[in-house]
């Protein structure tokens, strides 16, 4: 049984790795494994499983060496929003697909019965200027796909408008996804 692998590297391919008979009935797309990936063992997770590599020469196949999850960490929905992710933004698939999969102790947490769904708690109305930049949103067509990017100086409310657009957002669709970039203190 063989395995196509990806990375949270900077390369946009996938890897064929050899699962050994004693993990065959762990491994599944969307488990996370270790496997040699250079000169160390990394993290990687399986895309698909098949009977046969893509890679003609077998025997330069490696072996993966152990299976970190139980289970699938998400289904098979996150693959096609990788790949649309891809095709909006760019990027490699693996740092997509590692970007999407939260910390592992958040999933413990969504499995605890103490888990209550997040609801949105303003503590102030928006300045002019942040509202202006919802109302300029809102008028959006709703089907419509639009990227926008909010821009500005350190305390001018971004956050603040980003969150009162995915509240609504989760209000009128049930789901929606933000990203938060790196911050660098100059």
């Amino acid at each position: 049984m063989f395995c196509k692998v990806v990375f949270d590297v900077p390369l946009d391919r996938d890897f064929d790795y050899h699962v050994p008979p004693e993990l065959e009935a762990q491994v599944c797309p969307g488990v996370r494994i270790t496997a040699p990936f250079g000169p160390r063992l990394t993290a990687g997770l399986v895309l698909s499983v098949s009977d046969e590599p893509t890679y003609q020469n077998t025997q330069k196949i490696k072996d993966i060496v152990c299976v970190v999850d139980p289970r699938p960490i998400f289904g098979n929905d996150l693959f096609p929003l990788a790949q649309f992710m891809k095709k909006m933004w760019g990027g490699a698939i693996g740092q997509i697909l590692f970007a999407l999969v939260p910390p592992q102790p958040y999933f413990k947490l969504l499995e605890s019965p103490a888990f209550t769904p997040f609801t949105p708690a303003f503590a102030h109305t928006l300045y002019p200027h942040q509202q202006a930049v919802l109302n300029t949103l809102q008028a959006m067509p709703a089907y419509e796909f639009h990227p926008v990017l909010l821009s500005g100086p350190a305390g001018t409310g971004k956050t603040e408008t980003a969150l009162r657009l995915a509240a609504q957002v989760l209000q009128n669709f049930g789901q929606t996804l933000i990203t938060v970039p790196d911050i660098v203190a100059a």
